[in-house]
């Protein structure tokens, strides 16, 4: 079987989803990857030559422009064309809604994924409506609708997007838990955040915590590990990461393609985000054993259970992010060790990342029998 995996990034595709390729390629699939060009293109050379690049030109992640996009519609149907796709796998935004589109009228079987609602649904009128419009057409004819939260699962039923035969809950992209091995965790004081720079991610009330706790903790350390995006409008401008690397403790390191070597440096790992679908740094935080403080937003929810593993704060709250940072710096190491323990339990119960392709690979197996 022929089966296309679109995205908005390659990262998506050859990083995150690399273990869904590889076990596609396993079970005798032929893939093709469909997704714009860009600076993560080198982590092709990491997979099989089973797996075709193609290159998506018309796909603009920064909004919706009808002239571009009916190109990236065109794009994608004969792309489906060309290489006898039999599946669609789809990932983001605009790969779902154009991706489903283009299956219309095929034979082509598509399979959407709901990385997240996305920062479009915060807006002011009319883009969430606009949006909602665009998925209830597009997933009419999808086999499956994967979201990944609870949240997300009902919001797409209340507003009659999908079913509820064809909706399920995955547990993202899952984390790999050889890759991500539960580790020791450090005595320093050490909070670590991950992710692109973006006020929605709640850098701004981070670094307000950061101050806060800074008055009477001198000693504790945080690093912030990412980049702003210049497609974001969101985004913290690179002047502002200068201003804020002045905060005594702070560092920051601009984006890295391991975040491995930060995690194991971590005592507690955060992300005060508004908005998440669901946070691969958490889910990977936990697989290494890790504390966790994050916002009691959609998508966190999934990962931190407060009380058990972590601090669920309110979002937008800097105040609030500092008292679960204090409540986590009185600890004890021994209790500090039992939150990181609950966290590689709940990663192993929910995320293994072998369970979550499995449930990919079901679709297409029970769609034959």
């Amino acid at each position: 079987m022929k089966i296309a995996v679109a995205a908005n990034i390659i990262f998506t595709l050859a990083r995150s989803r690399r273990r869904l390729l590889l076990d596609l390629v396993a079970a005798g699939h032929e893939v093709y990857l469909l997704a714009p060009d860009g600076p993560d293109r080198t982590d092709l050379a990491e997979l099989p030559p089973t797996i075709t690049y193609v290159p998506l030109r018309n796909l603009d992640r920064k909004g919706f422009n009808p002239v571009r996009d009916l190109a990236l519609l065109r794009e994608l149907r004969a792309a489906y064309r060309r290489y006898g796709i039999g599946w669609a796998f789809l990932f983001n935004i605009k790969p779902v809604i154009y991706g489903s589109l283009a299956a219309r009228g095929s034979d082509v079987a598509v399979v959407s994924t709901i990385t997240g609602t996305g920062n479009v649904l915060l807006r002011s009128r009319p883009w969430p409506a606009v949006l909602l419009r665009l998925y209830r057409i597009a997933l009419g004819n999808n086999r499956r609708v994967f979201v990944q939260n609870q949240d997300d699962h009902r919001l797409f039923i209340d507003k009659r997007l999908a079913t509820r035969r064809q909706l399920a809950v995955v547990g993202g992209a899952g984390v790999d838990l050889e890759e991500f091995p539960e580790l020791p965790l450090p005595r320093e004081d050490h909070f670590v955040f991950v992710g692109r720079l973006l006020a929605d991610k709640g850098v701004g009330e981070l670094l307000t915590a950061a101050r806060l706790i800074g008055r009477d903790y001198p000693d504790v350390r945080f690093t912030l590990v990412g980049a702003p995006d210049e497609h974001n409008a969101l985004s913290l401008r690179p002047e502002e990461v200068a201003a804020y690397a002045g905060i005594p403790g702070v560092t920051f390191t601009g984006w890295r393609g391991d975040v491995r070597p930060y995690l194991a440096a971590a005592s507690c790992v955060m992300l005060p985000s508004y908005h998440e679908g669901l946070p691969r740094v958490l889910i990977e935080g936990a697989a290494t054993g890790r504390p966790l403080i994050a916002t009691d937003v959609p998508g966190c929810r999934e990962v931190v259970e407060a009380g058990t593993n972590g601090w669920l704060v309110p979002a937008r709250s800097g105040t609030q992010l500092a008292a679960a940072m204090r409540s986590f710096l009185q600890l004890p190491q021994a209790e500090r060790q039992a939150l990181g323990q609950a966290s590689r339990r709940l990663a192993e119960r929910r995320f293994d990342q072998r369970a979550v392709n499995r449930t990919y690979l079901d679709v297409i197996n029970d769609d034959r029998s």
